[in-house]
C-alpha cells in the first residue's frame, strides 16, 4: 500500500519557486546514513507516495501558496564534507538576499560542469545531487528503497514488475547521477548485479566520497561514454540482462548520440527474451521529441509503452515521459492501478493509444538526431548553493 506523506503549503512570496519539477516535498524518515543497514526488500507497488508542487499545480495552487523548498535550510553534514578546498564552493555567496550553505561541489572536467550535493532540507540523510543547476538525483542513505523523483518512482513501480519479489536482477545502467536506481535495486533485490557506465569520472568520485553506497552492493562502475561502453561491454553480458536503464544527461539535456536507432540497436541484444529497458525521455508541447524517441524504440525492440502524468502525455507542461521496452510482452499488468495511486494522476500508454501517441513521427538515426529540447530556466533550475 502507498505511504502518504504530509506536506505545508504556505504563502511566502518572497521564497515562492518557480514550479520546479525536481522541488518535490517528501518526508523521509532518518536522521543518520547507514549504508550498510540491512536491506529491506519490496514487493510490488512498495513505494513511497509524494506530494509535490505539480500537484499544486493541478490544483489551483499559485506559486504564492508553495514555500520554497530552496531556501538556504541549515547546513547538514554530508559523509566526508570537509574535503579538498577545490572540491567547496568559495565562500558564502548571496542569493536574493539569503546567504548561500556552502555544500559540497567540484567542476567536473570532461564537461565544466558544477556539481553540487545538497541535503534535503526536511530530513537529514537525504540529498540532492545537481549538476549545472539541474537537480540529476535524490538519494535517501538510509533507505534507499524510498524515491523521489516521480519518474524514477515510475520506473521503480516498473521494476517491481520484473520476476519475484526480491529475486536478483543483472541490470546494466547509462547514466550514472547519484546512483538512485542501482541503490533501489540493491536494496528491494539483494544479490543483484549491475554494471554502471558514467562519462564524468569524477562526479563518480565525488558520489562515492559524499554519498557512499553498500559496500554489499554489486555495482560496478565503468568510465566512458555511454554508447561507446556497451558496444566493448563483455559477450557474456549478451541474453543475460534483466534490466537496461537510459537515463543519460548532459546538465538537461540528452546529447543527440543517445537518442538514434543505431544506439538502441546496442542495447537490445543485452536483454533476456523478458528482460526490459527504461527510458528518461524530457520533452515539452508538442512532444516532438518524445514522440521520435517513442517511433524508435518501437522499430528496434518492439513492444514499448510510455508511463507519464496525463498533462504531459497531453503537452501540456514540460515533464518526464519514461518509456519501457522489451523484445517480449510488457510486464505491466498492475501498471494502470500504480500509476493511478501516485504520484499524479498517470497512465500507461501502449498499443493502439502509442501507436496514436506516435503518430507521423520519423525512427531517428544518426544522421537526423538531435539533443533533447531545453527545460525552461524555471522548470528545474535550482539556485546557486540551494537546497
Amino acid at each position: 500500500m502507498l505511504k502518504s506523506h504530509g506536506v505545508r503549503l504556505i504563502g511566502d512570496p518572497e521564497t515562492a519557486m518557480g514550479l520546479a519539477h525536481a522541488a518535490t516535498v517528501v518526508v523521509l524518515r532518518s536522521a543518520e546514513a547507514n549504508p550498510d543497514k540491512s536491506p529491506r526488500q519490496l514487493g510490488v507497488g512498495g513505494h513511497p507516495r509524494v506530494e509535490d508542487v505539480d500537484g499544486a499545480v493541478n490544483r489551483g495552487l499559485t506559486p504564492d501558496h508553495v514555500k520554497d523548498i530552496h531556501a538556504p535550510p541549515r547546513v547538514v553534514s554530508v559523509a566526508n564534507h570537509a574535503t579538498a578546498e577545490n572540491d567547496h564552493s568559495e565562500g558564502q555567496q548571496l542569493w536574493q538576499g539569503h546567504r548561500v550553505p556552502d555544500y559540497p561541489s567540484r567542476t567536473l572536467a570532461f564537461s565544466g560542469l558544477r556539481a553540487e550535493i545538497h541535503p534535503d532540507r526536511w530530513v537529514p540523510g537525504a540529498f540532492t545531487l545537481v549538476v549545472d543547476g539541474t537537480p540529476q538525483s535524490h538519494v535517501n542513505l538510509d533507505d534507499p528503497s524510498q524515491l523521489f523523483f516521480e519518474y524514477i518512482q515510475r520506473m521503480g513501480h516498473t521494476i517491481d514488475q520484473l520476476g519475484m519479489p526480491g529475486q536478483p536482477l543483472t541490470a546494466v545502467h547509462l547514466g550514472a547521477g547519484a546512483l538512485t536506481i542501482p541503490r533501489y535495486v540493491e536494496a528491494t533485490r539483494p544479490g543483484s548485479r549491475q554494471q554502471v557506465i558514467e562519462l564524468e569520472s569524477d562526479l563518480m568520485d565525488f558520489v562515492r566520497a559524499e554519498l557512499p553506497w553498500s559496500k554489499r552492493a554489486q555495482i560496478r562502475v565503468r568510465h566512458g561514454d555511454a554508447r561507446e561502453v556497451v558496444a566493448k561491454l563483455p559477450n557474456g553480458l549478451l541474453g543475460t540482462v534483466d534490466l537496461v536503464v537510459v537515463d543519460v544527461f548532459s546538465g538537461a539535456r540528452t546529447p543527440a548520440h543517445i537518442t538514434s536507432i543505431e544506439f538502441y540497436r546496442t542495447i537490445v541484444p543485452l536483454l533476456k527474451p523478458d528482460g526490459i529497458v527504461l527510458v528518461n525521455v524530457a520533452d515539452g508541447p508538442g512532444l516532438a521529441f518524445a514522440r521520435g524517441q517513442a517511433a524508435t524504440l518501437v522499430a528496434a525492440i518492439g513492444n514499448v509503452a510510455a508511463l507519464a502524468e496525463t498533462q504531459i502525455l497531453k503537452g501540456r507542461r514540460f515533464g518526464n515521459i519514461v518509456l519501457v521496452g522489451s523484445p517480449g510482452p510488457l510486464p505491466l499488468e498492475w501498471m494502470p492501478r500504480l500509476l493511478a495511486g501516485g504520484p499524479h494522476p498517470s497512465k500507461v500508454v501502449d498499443a493502439r493509444e502509442l501507436r496514436e501517441f506516435i503518430g507521423g513521427a520519423s525512427v531517428v538515426t544518426d544522421l537526423t538526431a538531435v539533443r533533447s529540447p531545453p527545460p525552461s530556466k524555471g522548470i528545474f533550475q535550482v539556485r546557486p548553493g540551494g537546497d
